[in-house]
C-alpha cells in the first residue's frame, strides 16, 4: 500500500469486530415479544392482500416497460408504492416501528428513482439485476445519512461507488475472464484511486474511471485522504476475496477475509456520505458491513458451495444444523448496533429499523431453507416472527405467480 495511506485504523477495526464476533453469546433470552400463531395467521392474511393488489395494480415490471416507462406510469407506480407503505405501517404486520412512509418522506424514494434513471443513461446495457444489485447499496449510503444527521439524497458519490459495484463484482466473478485480466483490471483501479495516472485500455475500464472521477469532484483528494484510504481497502479487499475460490481455505482465514471485504465496503460507503468520520463512526460503519456480508453469505449458501466459493456457511455441510451459528450472528448484530451513539433526529428509531430488517433476513433465509436449522431453533426463531417463517418463501411465491400473471394478460396467451 502507499505510505500515505495510513490514516485508517484497518488493522484494528478489523481486530475489533472479528473479537465482538467470536464473543457474542448465544442462547441468551432475547427481550422481544413473542408472536401468537393466531396473530402471524392474521399477519398474513392481511399481507397477502395487500400484496396481491399492489402487484395488480402495479405498471409492467418487465425490462422494456422499465426502460420505457413514461412520467404517468412513473408517477403511478410512485402512487401506488405509497399508498402500499401506509398501509404497512398502519397494520404493523411486519415490523413493530412504523418507517417505511417516513423513508418516503425523507427521500428514500427519489434517490432510488434518480439513481435508476442515471444509471440507465451512464450504461444502456446494464440489466435490471444489475441495478437492483446496485441500488441495494444505494439504500445503505440513505441509511447511513440518517444515522449521520445528513440529508437522503443521490450525492454523486453515492451514485457513483453504487454503480461500481456492478462493475467491479460482475468482471471479478466472471469466469470467462483469465486471472491474468483480473489482476490487470484490479491494478488499474488501484493506481487510480492512489491518484497515480492511468491509460483506461477498454472502454469497459473508462467507464470505471469515469465513476472515481465524479467521486474526486465531490471529494477532493488533498481535503479528504480517507476517502481514498478507504476505497483502497475495499478493492484491496475485493481482490484478496478471490482466494476464497481456492480449495482449503482455513477458517479463520475465512472469517478474516469476509470481515475484511463486508467492514471495507460499507466504511467507504460511511466516508462517501460524510467525507470524515469519528472514531465511533467508522467502527459502526465497519461492524455494519461485517454482519451485512455475513447475512449474504448466509443467503448464498448453497450456491457458494456449488461453486466451491467459500465462506464462513458454504463449508458446513448442509446436514449440519447452523443453529448457533444464526444465534451468534444475530447476538452480534446487537452488539454493533448497541455500540454506536447517535440520537434519531426523525421519527425513525434507524438503529429498531435495521435490526428489524436484518432479523427478518434470516427469518427469511431459515423460511426457505427450514432444513439449515433444528427444529427446536426453528420454533423458537419463529415465536418471535411476526409471520410464520413459512410465509416468507410464500411471498415470493405470491409476488412471483402475479408477476407471470400480468405478463399472460399482457401478451394474450
Amino acid at each position: 500500500m502507499n505510505a500515505n495511506l495510513t490514516n485508517l485504523p484497518m488493522e484494528k477495526l478489523l481486530h475489533d469486530s472479528i473479537e465482538s464476533y467470536c464473543s457474542s453469546i448465544p442462547w441468551e433470552d432475547w427481550e422481544l415479544p413473542k408472536v401468537s400463531i393466531l396473530q402471524k395467521i392474521l399477519h398474513e392474511r392481511k399481507l397477502r392482500k395487500i400484496l396481491e393488489k399492489a402487484l395488480k395494480d402495479l405498471p409492467d415490471l418487465d425490462e422494456t416497460s422499465l426502460r420505457q416507462m413514461d412520467n404517468a406510469k412513473k408517477d403511478q407506480m410512485k402512487e401506488k408504492l405509497e399508498e402500499t407503505a401506509q398501509i404497512l405501517d398502519q397494520e404493523k404486520l411486519l415490523y413493530s416501528s412504523p418507517f417505511l412512509m417516513e423513508f418516503i418522506n425523507l427521500g428514500f424514494l427519489e434517490s432510488t428513482e434518480l439513481f435508476f434513471e442515471k444509471s440507465q443513461a451512464f450504461e444502456p446495457e446494464f440489466k435490471p439485476a444489475d441495478l437492483f444489485q446496485a441500488v441495494r447499496n444505494v439504500w445503505i449510503m440513505n441509511c447511513l445519512q440518517l444515522l449521520f444527521h445528513n440529508p437522503v439524497r443521490l450525492t454523486p458519490s453515492v451514485f457513483s461507488y453504487s454503480l461500481l459495484y456492478p462493475y467491479t463484482d460482475n468482471f471479478l466473478d466472471d469466469p470467462k475472464t483469465s486471472r491474468k485480466e483480473k489482476t490487470a483490471f484490479n491494478h488499474m483501479i488501484y493506481q487510480k484511486i492512489l491518484g497515480n495516472p492511468v491509460s483506461a485500455l477498454t472502454p469497459y475500464e473508462a467507464k470505471v474511471c469515469a465513476l472515481l472521477d465524479n467521486i474526486e469532484k465531490e471529494f477532493p483528494r488533498e481535503k479528504y485522504p480517507s476517502v481514498y484510504e478507504s476505497l483502497w481497502y475495499i478493492q484491496d479487499a475485493q481482490a484478496k476475496s478471490m482466494l476464497q475460490g481456492r480449495n482449503e481455505v482455513d477458517p479463520q482465514e475465512l472469517l478474516h477475509l469476509s470481515f475484511y471485504k463486508g467492514g471495507a465496503s460499507v466504511l467507504a460507503d460511511a466516508f462517501l456520505v460524510k467525507g470524515d468520520l469519528t472514531a465511533n463512526e467508522s467502527a459502526f460503519a465497519f461492524g455494519y458491513g461485517t454482519f451485512l456480508q455475513l447475512l449474504d453469505d448466509l443467503q448464498d449458501r448453497i450456491e457458494d458451495a456449488s461453486m466451491n466459493h467459500q465462506t464462513l456457511y458454504s463449508g458446513i455441510p448442509l446436514e449440519t444444523h447452523l443453529d448457533e451459528y444464526i444465534e451468534k450472528l444475530l447476538r452480534y448484530i446487537d452488539r454493533v448496533l448497541a455500540s454506536f451513539d447517535t440520537e434519531d433526529i426523525s421519527s425513525v428509531p434507524m438503529k429498531e429499523v435495521i435490526r428489524s430488517c436484518m432479523r427478518m433476513m434470516v427469518e427469511s433465509v431459515v423460511g426457505k431453507n427450514p432444513s439449515y436449522v433444528s427444529k427446536r431453533y426453528y420454533k423458537s426463531l419463529e415465536s418471535y416472527s411476526s409471520v410464520r417463517l413459512s410465509f416468507y418463501p410464500a411471498m415470493e411465491k405470491i409476488m412471483e405467480e402475479s408477476l407471470k400473471k400480468k405478463e399472460r394478460q399482457n401478451t394474450g396467451s
